[in-house]
């Protein structure tokens, strides 16, 4: 590992944390030495993806919550804070994605549904945890945008996954320019097709 890399004494959140690119995040943390809080909806998911990260000798603790029930996700943030004394990064993964119909027939629970994942549960979380970094003096905070929030393919959903994740570009500009008097750095990457 790269000096540079080193993020031994670091704790990193990581919503979305059980598989995919949340995994992926975690490995690459853990490989960096930082410490790891991951929240998903599946615990079998997350027991094991634990278990892989402490395979590179780092403490990893996960937390069962869905990110729109802001009690438990306060208290995968108490749990974070209690293991490692703080949260040094937030990584806003988690995220959903409606049936593939055409626009006019998507039902509005649907469509509801995944602007209220991607956008108030990515709220809901950062809200949580921003007072700690505030607390420690500040902290990183990256969210999962999306090429699709930028340009259009209609292939991954009737309109609510880009609308959403083109609505979290502007809420991390948002959150960027509130907290930056905190010392928290707040990103969005877009990653493409995977």
């Amino acid at each position: 590992m790269l000096k540079c890399f080193d993020l031994t004494g670091k704790a990193v959140f990581i919503t979305g944390g059980s598989q995919g690119l949340g995994r992926a995040f975690a490995r690459a943390f853990a490989q960096s030495g930082a410490d790891l809080c991951l929240i998903s909806r599946s615990e079998e998911k997350l027991a094991d993806t634990c278990r892989e990260m402490e395979g590179y000798g780092v403490r990893c603790i996960y937390h069962v919550a869905d990110i729109l029930d802001s009690a438990a996700v306060q208290a995968a943030v108490d749990k974070a804070v209690a293991a490692f004394g703080r949260i040094d990064c937030l990584i806003n993964n988690a995220a959903a994605n409606a049936q593939h119909v055409p626009l006019h027939e998507i039902p509005i629970a649907d469509y509801r549904r995944v602007i209220d994942v991607n956008l108030v549960g990515t709220m809901i979380v950062t809200q949580a945890v921003v007072p700690q970094m505030i607390r420690q003096g500040g902290g990183a905070i990256v969210n999962m945008c999306s090429i699709a929030g930028q340009v259009f393919h209609g292939l991954l959903d009737p309109g609510a996954y880009e609308a959403s994740k083109e609505g979290l570009k502007a809420l991390t500009r948002s959150m960027a320019q509130n907290w930056v008097q905190y010392n928290i750095r707040v990103n969005g990457i877009a990653p493409g097709y995977f």
